[in-house]
């Protein structure tokens, strides 16, 4: 059996230097197609395909709207892998785990009142099980497009669906527990070199040392990504030149 497709929900934006690395950090991972829903960078190469989705009113909607555009694309393996901008594979592994952060009950407990709460709370009546767990891990996901339909269509009403957790619980897909792999400004130390997957935010990959971690471990340009030439000044004399592009930043 042909590995799952990779699937980016991607947000408007030339400056996207996470994608960029974690493109790159796709040779670590069998794979076929890569595809990017949403908006997609002039720099991607023409090896990624495309689908293309209007804007929409937020970003959370816009993000839904990508994931059910790649979803009801005939040409999107079934079943598929989502990958967020920010998700890097760090370790060569012939699959990605299957991860959740423990019974949802006690990770709702754990977050103050907030919109994030609420949209636990609201997504946690959809489940029928007696001990549900949370799937919202900052990692790639496989999904089988009918299960995930359902899951849209359950949870329709709800506002910024969790359907991550819905989708885990209701296929009954199992898992391993762990922690967050999600690195925030406030993370100490450097535990996160022994992680097989990485997530940043923007921050963090400019100013974090995760990101020159993730820099330094990705140097080699990847196949989905584009040469774009620039003009160079040697002396007064000007030469074409060819570059990849990419944001380099200093870690505080």
């Amino acid at each position: 059996m042909s590995p799952p497709d990779v699937v980016y929900v991607c947000r408007p934006g030339d400056d996207n230097e996470e994608l960029r690395y974690s493109l790159r950090s796709l040779s670590n991972l069998p794979h076929d197609k890569v595809w990017i829903a949403g908006y997609c960078p002039t720099w991607v190469s023409d090896e990624v395909q495309r689908i293309a989705v209007p804007q929409m009113a937020s970003k959370h909607q816009h993000a839904l709207a990508s994931l059910i555009a790649a979803m009801d694309h005939p040409e999107v393996s079934d079943p598929f892998l989502m990958f967020n901008d920010d998700f890097y594979v760090m370790r060569a592994m012939d699959k990605v785990p299957v991860l959740h952060n423990g019974p949802q009950e006690k990770v709702i407990e754990e977050h103050a009142k907030s919109t994030y709460r609420e949209a636990m709370e609201k997504t946690a009546t959809l489940i029928d099980s007696d001990n549900p767990m949370g799937y919202e891990i900052h990692s790639p996901m496989e999904f089988e497009k009918t299960g995930l339909a359902l899951v849209l269509s359950l949870g329709a009403k709800v506002p910024r669906l969790q359907y991550r957790t819905v989708y885990g619980n209701l296929m009954d897909i199992g898992g391993t527990q762990c922690s967050d792999i999600k690195v925030y400004r406030t993370t100490k130390g450097n535990d996160y070199k022994n992680w097989s997957l990485l997530s940043t935010s923007d921050r963090t990959f400019k100013f974090h040392p995760v990101g020159r971690y993730i820099r330094d471990s990705f140097k080699e340009p990847s196949i989905y990504e584009r040469a774009i030439p620039q003009r160079s000044r040697v002396g007064s004399r000007y030469r074409s030149a060819v570059r990849y592009t990419s944001v380099v930043t200093h870690p505080q």
